[in-house]
C-alpha cells in the first residue's frame, strides 16, 4: 500500500474513533510500510509523525525474554531450572511448595500461578525499589498450581530482574542496552526514563469528554521497567527487532541463534480458554487455519501498543495509539494490511456449542491483585462490574483512568460469554469461567487475559427490566 494512501485511510479510521494520534510499521514480503495521523500531544499539537518515539508497554515483555534467551545461549540460564537455584532468598507466592518448585520457563510464559497480574505498585526508586517490590511478593495469594495454565502476571518480571542482576551484578536497563538495542544498533530505543525527552515522543491521553485529555503522568514508575513502563521506541526500530523472530530470522546474527527464535515461537501452556490460545516464551500465541500468529499488547499511561508477527504470512507489525481506548482502532488497522490470500490472521468463524452457560453458575463476586469483578445474571445476559482496588495499585493509580467499569455480556459457549467490546486482537472481549465446585458454582473467571478467583457466593438473578 502506498504511503500516501495508507496515511488516508489511517486518519479515516483514527478520526472515525476518536483517538489523537496513532502511528504504524508492517514489514511484509520484504518492504517496510510506516505511516502516522493525528498529534502526539493535545497541548502542544505536535505532529505525530511516522518517527515519533512511544513508551511500548508490555510489549517490553518480548524484549525482556530476548535478553533472558541470550543467557540461555550462554549456559548461564536453564529455563526449567527452579527460581531458588538463582535466588535463594527470593519467594514467588505464600505457597512456599509452590515458590520453591517454580522454574524461570514459568515466569517467561506467565504461569507461575501466583495473585500478582498487575500488582503495580511503587516501591521507590530504580533500581532498589525493584528488591523492594519483590519483598512483598512473598505474601501474594495463588490462583493455580505452577504451570498448570496461563494468568498474565507481571509481577513475574520483577523475578526475572533479579535473577539478572544477581548473576552479572548489572540491573534490567544496562543489560538490555547492551544485549538487544545494541547489537541492533537501535539508534531511537531506550529504556531508560532519563532519556525520554531526547527525541519526539507521544504521550497518553484518556477518554473525557468531549474527547481526550492528556496524561499527567507520563510514565508508570519506573521500578516496573523489566514488565513495560520505561522502554521508549519507534515502529521503525521495533520493526526491526521483530524482523528476527519472521522465517528465515532476519539480523539473527547479531541477536538469537535460530534455536532460541524457535523455542520463543513454541507455545508452552494454554490459556484457561484453550488450546487454541496460551503463551509460548514472552510471546502469546493464537492458534489458527494456516499457522500460528504472535501477539503482544503494551499499556501506559494513556497509550496503547501493540505487535503482532505472523511468520507464515511473512510479516511483522508494530502500532501505537496514545490512548488507552483504542482496542476497536488497533483492530481495524491490523486489518489494513492482512494479506488478500488466506492468512492465519483472518479472524476465524465462530462455532460455539449449542448448550448455554448457566448464568447462576458465574454469579458472584471474583478477586485478583488490583481488580474486584462482579457478575451478575441479568435477564439473558450477564452484567460484569469492574473495580480497581487501589491499594495493589500505589503510584500507578493514573492508568486506571478511562477503563470500562460495566458491561454485559451474552453467553457464547458452555463456560463462555462475548461482550460488544473490541479486544486487541481475538475480535470481541470474552469470558471463561472454570472450576466449578460441588454446586455447580464456577470459582475462576477469566477476563482480560487474568484469572479472579470467586470471595462471594452467587448473586440473586434479576429480570431484564429490574
Amino acid at each position: 500500500m502506498a504511503g500516501t494512501d495508507l496515511r488516508r485511510r489511517l486518519e479515516t479510521l483514527r478520526a472515525g474513533h476518536g483517538v489523537p494520534g496513532f502511528v504504524v510499521g508492517a514489514h511484509h514480503a520484504g518492504r517496510t510500510s510506516v505511516a502516522a495521523c493525528g498529534v502526539a500531544n493535545l497541548d502542544t499539537q505536535a505532529e505525530m509523525t511516522p518517527d515519533t518515539a512511544f513508551l511500548t508497554g508490555s510489549v517490553t515483555k518480548v524484549w525482556t525474554t530476548a535478553l533472558v534467551m541470550t543467557f540461555v545461549e550462554e549456559g548461564k540460564i536453564d529455563l526449567d531450572q527452579r527460581i531458588v537455584d538463582y535466588a535463594p532468598d527470593v519467594q514467588f507466592g505464600a505457597d512456599t511448595t509452590a515458590a520453591g518448585a517454580m522454574t524461570v520457563r514459568q515466569l517467561l510464559n506467565h504461569s507461575s500461578g501466583t495473585d500478582a497480574g498487575d500488582y503495580l505498585v511503587d516501591t521507590g526508586p530504580y533500581p532498589d525499589g525493584v528488591d523492594r517490590y519483590v519483598d512483598l511478593l512473598r505474601d501474594v495469594g495463588k490462583l493455580h498450581e505452577p504451570g498448570a495454565t496461563a494468568s498474565y502476571n507481571n509481577a513475574g518480571w520483577f523475578v526475572v530482574e533479579v535473577i539478572l542482576k544477581r548473576l552479572t551484578g548489572k540491573n534490567f536497563l544496562q543489560l538490555l542496552q547492551e544485549r538487544v538495542i545494541d547489537r541492533l544498533e537501535l539508534e531511537r530505543t531506550s529504556a531508560d526514563p532519563g532519556n525520554a525527552g531526547m527525541h519526539h515522543t507521544a504521550i497518553g491521553h484518556f477518554p473525557a469528554a468531549p474527547g481526550h485529555v492528556p496524561t499527567t503522568r507520563f510514565m508508570l514508575p519506573e521500578t516496573l521497567a523489566a514488565a513495560g513502563s520505561t522502554l521508549i521506541t519507534t515502529v521503525g526500530d521495533t520493526l526491526r527487532f521483530l524482523r528476527a523472530f519472521l522465517d528465515p530470522p532476519d539480523l539473527v546474527n547479531r541477536l538469537l541463534a535460530p534455536a532460541s527464535v524457535a523455542a520463543m515461537r513454541t507455545p508452552t501452556v494454554a490459556e484457561p480458554p484453550g488450546p487454541e490460545t496460551g503463551y509460548c516464551l514472552g510471546w502469546r500465541y493464537t492458534a489458527r487455519e494456516g499457522g500460528l500468529v504472535y501477539s503482544h499488547g503494551g499499556g501506559s499511561n494513556g497509550g496503547t501498543a501493540f505487535a503482532v508477527l505472523s511468520p507464515r504470512d511473512d510479516l511483522a507489525y508494530i502500532a501505537f495509539a496514545n490512548s488507552n481506548a483504542s482496542a476497536a482502532l488497533h483492530a481495524d488497522a491490523l486489518e489494513l494490511f492482512l494479506p488478500p490470500e488466506r492468512s492465519p490472521l483472518r479472524l476465524p468463524h465462530q462455532n460455539h456449542d449449542a448448550e448455554a452457560l448457566g448464568l447462576s453458575r458465574c454469579a458472584g463476586t471474583y478477586l485478583r491483585k488490583s481488580r474486584r469483578l462482579t457478575v451478575t445474571p441479568h435477564g439473558e445476559r450477564l452484567r460484569v462490574r469492574v473495580e480497581p482496588v487501589l491499594d495493589d495499585l500505589q503510584g500507578a493509580e493514573i492508568y486506571e483512568t478511562g477503563a470500562a467499569t460495566e458491561f454485559d455480556a451474552v453467553p457464547d459457549g458452555p463456560h463462555s460469554a462475548v461482550a460488544d467490546m473490541a479486544g486487541l486482537f481475538d475480535g470481541r472481549t470474552r469470558l471463561h469461567f472454570s472450576q466449578a465446585d460441588h454446586t455447580g458454582r464456577y470459582q475462576l473467571v477469566y477476563l482480560d487475559g487474568r484469572l479472579a478467583r470467586r470471595v462471594e457466593p452467587a448473586l440473586p438473578g434479576r429480570d431484564e427490566d429490574d
